[in-house]
C-alpha cells in the first residue's frame, strides 16, 4: 500500500504533537528550499559559474558537517521547544542579512552561518517526534515526515522559480525568513519539559559503536549515502545545465529543480510499510537501481525540455530508498543512543552530500553537466547493484545490535 494511503499514516496525523512538529518542518523547509533555487540563480547569474551556483547547495549542507552537530550537543539539555524556536528565531534573521548586498564568496559564509541553526532544529525534532510518537506508528511518522521533506522540495523548488520570475530573488529570500517566523509561532504549542539526556560522551561511543558494529545497520548507511550522493550530483548543477548546456529560459530553472525531488517522492511510496525490514530494505535498493538505470540513459540520450524533466525525476527517484532506509535506522538503533546516532547520521548524510555537490559543480566546470549527470547515475546503478549482491544475510535482521562493547 502507497505511503499516503497507509493506515498508520492516517492516524499518525491525528496525534497533535506530531501535527505541530510536521507543519514546522514544513513550513521551514518550504521557505528554505524556495530561497536556495533563488540564491542559485542569483549566484549564476552573477558569475556563470557552476561551480559557484552548486557552492551554494554545499554551504547549505556545510553546518551538518561538526559545527552543527557540536552546537547540537551543547543544548542537548535545554527545553526542545525552546531550543527549536530560537532556532527559527535565529535563521529567519540570519537569513534576512542576506539580503545585504556582499561579494558571493562573502554570501556563501552568511549561508553557512544561517544553516548553523538547521543541525540543533532537526536534531531536536527527531527526539521529539521519537518521544511523542507510539512505537507502532514511529515508521509511518517516519515515512510522513520524508513526504513532507519530499514535498517541500517540489512546492519550495517551483515557487523559488516563480519568486525569481516575479519578485526576484531577494523577494524568495525574505519569504524564506518569514516562514520561520511562522514556524517559531507554531511550535510553541509544543509541551516543554521531560529532557532526559543522555552523558555526551557515552552516547557519542555507544551511537559510533552501534553503527559501525551492525551488518544491517552498515549497509542501509551504505545505500542510502550513495541514493543521497548520486541524487544531489544532479540536483546540485541542474541550474547551469538548464541555462547554460541546454540554454533554456530561466522559467524551465523551478520546474526542472522541482522533478528530482518529486521523483524522490514518487520512488518512495514504491516501499509499503508493514513488509519486513529486510525486503523494505531490498525493495529500496532494487527501485535505486532501476531509477539509476533509467536516469543513465536518458542523460545519455542528451535530452531537452520538456524531456529532462523525466531524466531529473529519475536522478530524484535514485533516493527512493530513502523511507525504507529512515525506518530500518529509526526502528533498529537502540532507544538509548537515538538521538546521538540520529546525528551522527544525519551529519554523515549531509557531508556526503555537500562534497557531491561541490565536486558535481567542480566537474561541470572542468568538462560540462551532462558528464556530470550521466556519471552520477551510471555510479548509483553500479553501487546499488553491488549492494543487492552483497545484501546482509537474513538472520542478521533477526539479531538487534547491542550496546555492549565488542
Amino acid at each position: 500500500m502507497p505511503l499516503v494511503a497507509s493506515r498508520g499514516t492516517l492516524r499518525v496525523v491525528r496525534e497533535p504533537i506530531v501535527r505541530l512538529l510536521l507543519g514546522a518542518q514544513l513550513l521551514s523547509e518550504l521557505g528554505d528550499w524556495a530561497a536556495r533555487g533563488a540564491l542559485q540563480v542569483l549566484v549564476f547569474e552573477r558569475t556563470h559559474s557552476p561551480a559557484w551556483s552548486a557552492a551554494v547547495v554545499a554551504a547549505s549542507l556545510a553546518p551538518w558537517v561538526g559545527p552543527g552537530q557540536v552546537l547540537a550537543a551543547f543544548v542537548e539539555r535545554l527545553d526542545k521547544r525552546r531550543v527549536m524556536v530560537v532556532s527559527d528565531l535565529a535563521r529567519a534573521l540570519l537569513f534576512a542579512a542576506v539580503l545585504i548586498d556582499m561579494p558571493v564568496s562573502l554570501l556563501i559564509v552568511a549561508l553557512v552561518v544561517a544553516g548553523l541553526a538547521t543541525p540543533i532544529f532537526e536534531a531536536n525534532r527527531s527526539v521529539l517526534m521519537r518521544r511523542y510518537t507510539p512505537d507502532e506508528l514511529y515508521p509511518a511518522a517516519l515515512g510522513l515526515a520524508n513526504a513532507v521533506v519530499q514535498i517541500s522540495l517540489v512546492v519550495g523548488y517551483v515557487a523559488g522559480g516563480w519568486a525569481v520570475t516575479v519578485v526576484g530573488a531577494r523577494g524568495a529570500v525574505l519569504a524564506n525568513a518569514a516562514s520561520f517566523l511562522t514556524s517559531a509561532l507554531l511550535l510553541l504549542g509544543l509541551p516543554s519539559g521531560g529532557e532526559i539526556a543522555i552523558a555526551g560522551r557515552q552516547a557519542l561511543t555507544g551511537a559510533f559503536r552501534v553503527l559501525r558494529g551492525d551488518d544491517v545497520l552498515r549497509w542501509t548507511m551504505m545505500l542510502l549515502l550513495i541514493s543521497a550522493a548520486s541524487t544531489v550530483a544532479v540536483e546540485a548543477i541542474v541550474t547551469p545545465y538548464v541555462l547554460d548546456y541546454l540554454g533554456e529560459p530561466t522559467k524551465w530553472v523551478g520546474v526542472s529543480l522541482a522533478a528530482v525531488p518529486l521523483g524522490t517522492l514518487v520512488a518512495s511510496t514504491v516501499t509499503p510499510f508493514g513488509t519486513g525490514m529486510r525486503r523494505q530494505l531490498l525493495r529500496g535498493a532494487w527501485v535505486s537501481f532501476g531509477a539509476a538505470t533509467l536516469g543513465f540513459v536518458l542523460f545519455l540520450l542528451d535530452p531537452h525540455e520538456p524531456l529532462v524533466l523525466v531524466a531529473c525525476a529519475a536522478a530524484g527517484a535514485v533516493l527512493g530508498s530513502l523511507v525504507a532506509c529512515n525506518t530500518a535506522l529509526g526502528t533498529r538503533i537502540p532507544r538509548e543512543v537515538q538521538g546521538t546516532a540520529f546525528s551522527i547520521i544525519q551529519g554523515t548524510l549531509m557531508g556526503v552530500q555537500g562534497l557531491s555537490a561541490l565536486a558535481a559543480g567542480v566537474v561541470a566546470s572542468w568538462l560540462d553537466e551532462r558528464v556530470v549527470s550521466v556519471s552520477a547515475m551510471a555510479i548509483a546503478m553500479v553501487a546499488s547493484a553491488a549492494l543487492l549482491v552483497a545484501r546482509p544475510a537474513s538472520r542478521a535482521f533477526r539479531t538487534p545490535p547491542t550496546l555492549s562493547p565488542a
